[in-house]
């Protein structure tokens, strides 16, 4: 077993003595299993390899900490499962949509015997199909349709069943009743006897059948379901697959859970990036560059781990091309089995958001074609590996993603274009709008201060990973030397920096703009890319690529010293320069 697992098994004791029988008789189990420890009952065998298959199936489960602390050989938990998804409680007589489509899923990676079966009880298989949402049924129609091969009659499954129910005023199987059902039983073909047996009370017809007829059910039971047996044979050649993760390995890895606020704060999202519990997915977004295939790793359960290998074709299929994926190769029986499948098609070439695209993935085994699982994806394609790893989070990505693709859905790609094309989008300055956190600019559409505008663009060129060197400068001038551009790493310089006037000390320098406004520098995106360096001012209506500091400097209209009187009034006391495209006079001044 342990090649068969890939598990060591050198500390798994195998225990069959008097006490071991008594409590297994009392939990109604052939095997139960606790953490390395299993368990026979009477007259079981560890020479069954059926059952040992099974029972170290429990052991790896508990290894991973997937397990109760005791496990019976039946039921399986999977249609455990699904039976309470679709049961009522005392105080709750509504089965949810949420619940009818992960009862759905899990139906999916059973067996096709168990599948079989499960539609054989006609109250649950009804029950499923009228609290689907009514996209889903056709998988449910299908699922029947498949089903009925290995299913009785119609006629016979309800004629049994209509037999072994009791009723208001019959609270009994009668032995003559009994006696029909094993005479129609014997009627079947062994696949559809052992799926008839397996759905109904076998213990209540045992128990009103006469002595004398015991035995006969006794040997259609060990022939149906029994090692070797009909239901052995039908779930090795055809048996579930249950998708459980899908681990990416081509994206960047570097998203955290943080979608309510403009911070850095949050979690990995960690892998895998997919996942199920009890029927139940779990799908986390990735971010992957433009323009490259797409390798996702599938984890998955085959059960029962008896099956043998055979051939299959594993497909997963999507209305976005570079979701799509092919595998055709062997696999066998096992759990914790892993594929690593590439796309079919690249990620478009573009910044963009593939939100909530859906896989539904299919298995062909032996000739059965069934599906098997349906996920959803959200996939950030970037320009590139984002180049702050430890500020992306998935609402800053979104952002970007949306914000960038939005700009490059006009202008392309091209690094020098794209930069214009964002400080365009906020090209309105506002010293009213002071930001601590430039990604707030983001959702406010008041502007920012010229400082503001350029962070926030290079925070979105760093999240989506735009090919070039962007870093914010500020360009400023010295008094006395007002024409000479001086250019700063932001967030050192600026007229900040220098002290009030000499000789008149009220007086304080300022760059005045084409509103009035003074300012103590003026911001900058400094950029490079393909030996060409340009600088972006934020906030400058018009605005282009600047090709040096001068220009960035000339955007203002003077540099003047100021007495500040009120909010926005100044007084212009002294103009050391005015700048070529500008214009400045003494006297009151309002910033407008």
């Amino acid at each position: 077993m342990e090649p068969r697992f890939r598990q060591d098994f050198g500390d798994v004791r195998v225990h069959s003595d008097p006490d071991t029988h008594r409590l297994a008789d009392r939990l109604q189990a052939r095997a139960f299993t606790s953490g390395v420890h299993i368990y026979l009952g009477d007259g079981e065998s560890e020479h069954d390899h059926w059952l040992m298959a099974h029972e170290l199936t429990h052991v790896v489960q508990q290894r991973e900490g997937a397990a109760a602390d005791i496990v019976r050989r039946a039921p399986e938990p999977d249609t455990v499962e699904i039976e309470r998804l679709l049961s009522y409680g005392l105080l709750d007589w509504a089965i949810t949509d949420d619940d009818a489509v992960r009862a759905l899923n899990l139906v999916k990676a059973l067996p096709r015997f168990q599948q079989a079966a499960f539609f054989a009880k006609p109250v649950l298989a009804q029950r499923l199909r009228d609290n689907l949402p009514k996209n889903r049924v056709p998988e449910w129609e299908a699922l029947t349709a498949e089903a009925a091969g290995l299913r009785a009659p119609a006629a016979i499954e309800e004629d049994i069943d209509l037999k072994l129910s009791y009723s208001l005023v019959d609270w009994a199987v009668s032995p003559q009743e009994a006696v029909e059902v094993l005479e129609l039983l014997k009627t079947l073909s062994t696949p559809r006897l052992a799926t008839t047996l397996y759905a109904i009370d076998y213990d209540r017809l045992m128990a009103a059948l006469p002595a004398g007829r015991k035995l006969e059910l006794a040997q259609l039971r060990e022939r149906a379901l029994g090692v070797g047996g009909a239901r052995q044979t039908e779930e090795e050649e055809h048996p579930g697959t249950f998708l459980r993760a899908i681990t990416f390995r081509s994206d960047h890895g570097m998203l955290t859970d943080n979608e309510t606020d403009w911070t850095s704060r949050g979690q990995p999202y960690g892998e895998p990036e997919w996942s199920t519990d009890r029927g139940k997915a779990v799908s986390r977004p990735i971010s992957q560059t433009r323009g490259t295939r797409v390798t996702a790793e599938l984890g998955m359960n085959v059960l029962p781990v008896t099956a043998p290998p055979a051939p299959v074709r594993l497909t997963g299929r999507s209305t976005e091309p570079s979701l799509n994926f092919e595998y055709s190769g062997s696999l066998r029986g096992g759990p914790n089995q892993t594929l690593l499948l590439t796309s079919a098609a690249a990620l478009p070439d573009t910044v963009t958001a593939l939100e909530d695209r859906k896989i539904v993935w299919s298995v062909d085994w032996r000739g059965w074609r069934h599906e098997v699982a349906r996920s959803k994806h959200t996939v950030y394609v970037t320009a590139g590996t984002p180049l702050a790893p430890d500020e992306v989070t998935h609402k800053r990505m979104s952002t970007a993603v949306a914000v960038v693709g939005a700009v490059a859905g006009s202008v392309g790609l091209d690094p020098h274009l794209l930069v214009a094309g964002l400080m365009r989008r906020w090209s309105r300055y506002n010293l009213d709008v002071p930001l601590g956190n430039p990604w707030e600019l983001a959702e406010d559409e008041r502007g920012g201060q010229c400082i503001a505008i350029t962070n926030l663009v290079q925070a979105l060129l760093w999240t989506v990973g735009s090919p070039g060197t962007a870093v914010s400068v500020v360009v400023w001038a010295r008094p006395g030397n007002a024409r000479v551009p001086v250019e700063s790493p932001w967030p050192h310089g600026g007229l900040r920096t220098v002290g009030r006037h000499p000789k008149h000390p009220t007086w304080i320098p300022g760059l005045v703009d084409a509103h009035g406004c003074p300012n103590s520098f003026e911001a900058a995106l400094r950029f490079d890319h393909g030996g060409v360096r340009r600088y972006y001012p934020g906030g400058v209506r018009a605005i282009r690529g600047f090709t040096t500091p001068e220009d960035v400097l000339f955007v203002f209209s003077c540099f003047a010293w100021l007495t500040p009187v009120e909010h926005k009034l100044w007084v212009v006391e002294a103009i050391e320069t005015t700048y070529p495209r500008g214009w400045c006079q003494r006297g009151p001044m309002r910033c407008q």
